[in-house]
């Protein structure tokens, strides 16, 4: 695995400075790419969130016995998820003000 890596890495930044001076961003054929690979690498992080790690702790035989540390388990992971998607919009609304700013800076000058 650690070859298959140390391969591969180069081999895409190499590709994508190849295609830098070509690549349109706004194109919609980018857009769409972008979009599904995002999709994808997101399913495979919830993938291997749910099932590979929180399933081997959940399904802990300590952890099956004891309905309090069952419950303390299911709320860390309920506030934890609701504060991971509060930062993320945060970083949204904060990152939509820069934009709105350096556009305003821009039509004064």
């Amino acid at each position: 695995m650690v070859l298959f890596f140390s391969l591969t890495t180069p081999v895409g930044i190499a590709i994508g400075i190849g295609i830098s001076n070509v690549y349109n961003e706004n194109s919609p054929t980018a857009l769409i790419v972008e979009g599904i690979l995002n999709a994808a690498s997101a399913g495979i992080l919830i993938y291997m969130s749910l099932v590979d790690l929180l399933a081997a702790d959940f399904m802990n035989p300590r952890m099956q016995s004891s309905g309090r540390l069952l419950f303390g388990a299911n709320v860390s992971l309920l506030v934890g998820a609701w504060l991971h998607v509060s930062f993320g919009q945060m970083g949204l609304c904060f990152s939509q003000v820069k934009t709105k700013i350096i556009l305003f800076q821009s039509s004064k000058s």
